[in-house]
């Protein structure tokens, strides 16, 4: 196979977590959060996988995201029962653009999402002398998703959905 060109990939990426616990009398306090951001800028390609000029593309795509959990739970000193308790929150932003190019004609696909979730959690064990154990729990999640995409195509009309 020959190419016209030679394609190109860039990617960068960026993760950072931080984690803090502290132990207090009765209670363990943990704080995690991570944040994460990833960037594909630019990926081009001969997608005719031929000497000839007849497709050409191009992406460009980004991500953020960013998470937090807070957790409360029992210590050792309680051996009969344990419990923890958390509040968790996440969200992933998206965005973009697909460029396609077939002379004289160009298609662009133009997007942008976000992800939103907010959850709430609990557990209870209860520990007998038999060996024997029981577990309740309970989550709670809230999610919210958006998007919003735009097409782009020589001699015809713009469309876009959200």
């Amino acid at each position: 196979m020959a190419f016209n060109f030679d394609g190109r990939t860039d990617i960068d990426g960026n993760i950072e977590a931080l984690r803090i616990t502290g132990t207090f009398d009765w209670v363990r306090v943990t704080l995690i959060t991570s944040w994460r951001q990833w960037e594909l800028e630019p990926y081009t390609a001969d997608f005719d996988y031929s000497p000839v000029p007849i497709v050409v593309g191009q992406f460009d795509l980004h991500q953020t995201q960013m998470a937090t959990e807070l957790r409360l739970e029992s210590i050792e000193a309680q051996r009969d029962r344990h419990w923890l308790v958390g509040l968790f929150a996440d969200r992933v932003t998206n965005d973009g653009s697909e460029a396609f190019a077939i002379d004289p004609i160009l298609k662009v696909i133009s997007f942008d999402e976000g992800e939103t979730e907010l959850a709430a959690f609990g557990q209870a064990t209860r520990y007998f002398r038999n060996g024997f154990n029981v577990t309740f729990g309970m989550r709670v999640d809230y999610d919210e998703d958006r998007i919003t995409c735009e097409r782009t195509v020589t001699f015809s009309p713009t469309t876009q959905f959200t």
